[in-house]
């Protein structure tokens, strides 16, 4: 019925601050629209207990007593199965699998963020054909087309740049590379197959373990 646009929402990446103004933009918004009778937000991040902290008092402003927090992966699996047995599995800056069977019970598996997981994810592509680009600079790694598609597509020239770039902003810009190695990957880059291929290999072991602990079967 109605559509607006207010911006990235995980606590991790933006704050408390700018998560408080957030939700004071969205309830202000709601409240154009009539009476709140109930809202339901997916969204990432939402392990940090600081989420439904500030949400509940986000909410308590708001006058809206009848609301839930849940994860996008939640959103994501209830959009795609209507609530149907079965899994989802999302790989965009990171990666999740997520899964409900027909006893009810839902699992996730992975989205333990990219510092300490995230294989196959966005960030994860963008990382490898950064340190390929760098490996081959150095003299320890194979020569890989990524050392010419990277600096062309990031706009760098020497390393100090690219270090500045990576280390510069949020994970966003690191997951900004993984188109690259797609385009490296068509080439028949080898270092960008592999890169494909561990990935691989890591969206199927989310998969393969939500399903198994669901019991779900194969078909």
């Amino acid at each position: 019925l109605c559509r607006a646009v207010f911006g990235p929402f995980n606590l991790n990446s933006i704050g408390e601050e700018r998560f408080t103004a957030l939700w004071a933009e969205i309830t202000a918004f709601l409240g154009e629209k009539g009476q709140c009778a109930a809202l339901c937000a997916g969204a990432a991040g939402v392990s940090n207990p600081m989420v439904q902290t500030l949400t509940a008092q986000a909410m308590e402003r708001a006058g809206i007593s009848n609301w839930r927090m849940a994860g996008d992966h939640e959103i994501a699996l209830h959009g795609a199965l209507s609530g149907q047995p079965g899994c989802a599995l999302i790989a965009g800056t990171g990666s999740i699998c997520c899964g409900r069977n027909a006893r009810g019970e839902f699992v996730r598996v992975g989205g333990w963020g990219h510092l300490i997981d995230d294989g196959g994810s966005g960030y994860a592509l963008g990382r490898d054909a950064l340190a390929a680009v760098v490996r081959q600079w150095d003299g320890r790694g194979e020569k890989t087309v990524l050392s010419e598609l990277v600096p062309a597509k990031l706009g760098i020239k020497t390393p100090q740049e690219l270090v500045a770039y990576a280390y510069g902003g949020d994970k966003s810009r690191i997951a900004a590379a993984a188109p690259l190695v797609e385009q490296a990957a068509g080439l028949g880059d080898r270092i960008a197959l592999r890169i494909y291929g561990r990935a691989g290999m890591e969206l199927s072991a989310l998969a393969a373990a939500a399903a198994n602990r669901l019991g779900l079967e194969n078909g």
